[in-house]
């Protein structure tokens, strides 16, 4: 079913076994530079080649080997970014969103690393096994270079994901992930939401691209132009990409914003503040 988008109107799209699907165009859009960064961003050229959209990759799989798991548990790679947090090592059902790395060397890439984006990754790059759960985007601009831990080896010491080189994968890697939106009673309206990442990032939901933030840029934020509105108990698909290029500097945050107010012509005339999509409303 196609979509025709008319500002200031609403549209809705039907959903197979779910509620109508209410889309808004928000009357502007802001998007604000933190840093200056001399790379040029790129921009995919059509809708399928925003990020996410790219489900069929032909990407190699790598096979991870790593010294005996003594932690059996660690089969998933949970929360990498973050310490202190209750992430689920589900991979059939938990809170947040799961997916998958993909690592991009030299050898595979007929171009520059410093200038890929995120369908560069997601085509040319090996796609690692090992699922990744995140229970929130919420990483802050900052340094990283721990890798990612599979587990423990027979010494009790972390097994990291390692590139063909042998070195620790902390650079030149992307995210594919993937869940469910859901609100509550309490949360339920009509919202807008932005991106905040270095470098490159992307979101969907329900199959329609709401924001591209993609290339190798410093932290930089993108807020969407559509707005959605989320029924109570209803879900809906929703996928990030993420890639970071050289390292160490790394960001993804996931904001969004409730409409407080409707004009007569059902207008956004008011939101609440910004912030993060909690836990509570991320599931796999």
């Amino acid at each position: 079913m196609s979509i025709i988008f008319k500002k200031g109107i609403r549209m809705k799209k039907s959903l197979k076994p779910k509620a109508a699907f209410t889309i808004f165009l928000v009357s502007t859009t802001l998007m604000i530079g933190f840093q200056n960064c001399s790379n040029t961003t790129h921009f995919s050229s059509t809708p399928a080649d925003l990020g996410m959209a790219d489900l069929n990759s032909t990407a190699p799989v790598e096979t991870v080997v790593v010294d005996p798991i003594l932690d059996n548990t660690s089969n998933v790679i949970c929360d990498p970014f973050s310490t202190g947090s209750n992430c689920s090592r589900q991979t059939t059902t938990g809170a947040g969103l799961i997916g998958n790395i993909y690592s991009l060397e030299a050898a595979q890439f007929n171009g520059d690393r410093n200038s890929a984006i995120l369908n560069d990754y997601y085509n040319f790059g090996t796609k690692i096994e090992t699922p990744i759960v995140l229970s929130e985007l919420n990483i802050a601009n900052r340094t990283f270079s721990d890798g990612f831990a599979t587990g423990l080896d027979s010494a009790g010491l972390p097994v990291l994901l390692k590139d063909s080189q042998g070195n620790t994968l902390m650079e030149y890697f992307a995210l594919k992930l993937s869940g469910d939106i859901m609100t509550d009673a309490s949360t339920e309206g009509t919202y807008q939401f932005a991106l905040n990442s270095d470098d490159g990032s992307s979101l969907s939901i329900d199959g329609i691209s709401f924001i591209l933030n993609d290339g190798v840029h410093n932290m930089r934020r993108k807020e969407s132009t559509l707005s959605v509105e989320l029924q109570r108990n209803i879900k809906h698909s929703i996928s990030v990409g993420y890639f970071q290029g050289p390292k160490f500097s790394i960001g993804l945050q996931l904001y969004w914003r409730k409409c407080a107010a409707f004009s007569a012509n059902n207008v956004c005339s008011g939101y609440s503040a910004w912030s993060i999509v909690p836990q509570s409303v991320l599931s796999h």
